[in-house]
């Protein structure tokens, strides 16, 4: 009889630390699942980003254009790119330029693009000075 319920005990401490080692597993687990889903955020984020740097750079060449046709003038001006552009990966961009006159013939363009999708929201800006250059 002793030796019954010395083996159901050696049985019961088996299961206890089998359970003990099944948690610390999914503990793990949790973890890298929780890992991999702030790496996809963080890379959808920077993707959102990089787009949003390539439509600023996309209205500075079309207000630089304008520039070089001397039909540029002070105001604030929308996206003039395609409008295709302004939707990527799974994102929503908007794009916004102002132009200021600085000294004769050359302006301050500031660009704000603002991006909003799933679950990532975020804006960036860029400044630069337009001079119209003449054509080659």
């Amino acid at each position: 009889m002793a030796a019954l319920e010395q083996g159901q005990s050696r049985q019961s401490g088996f299961i206890w630390l089998e359970c003990l080692v099944c948690s610390a597993l999914l503990l793990a687990l949790a973890a890298c699942l929780s890992l991999y889903a702030q790496t996809a955020q963080a890379a959808q984020q920077e993707a959102a980003h990089m787009q949003a740097v390539a439509l600023a750079q996309g209205e500075l060449a079309c207000l630089q254009a304008a520039a070089a046709q001397q039909t540029l003038t002070a105001g604030q001006y929308a996206w003039l790119g395609e409008p295709a552009w302004l939707e990527a990966g799974g994102c929503t961009f908007t794009v916004q330029a102002e132009v200021t006159p600085q000294a004769e013939g050359t302006w301050q363009v500031n660009v704000r693009v603002d991006w909003q999708g799933r679950g990532t929201a975020g804006k960036f800006t860029a400044q630069s000075e337009v001079v119209p250059h003449a054509p080659s």
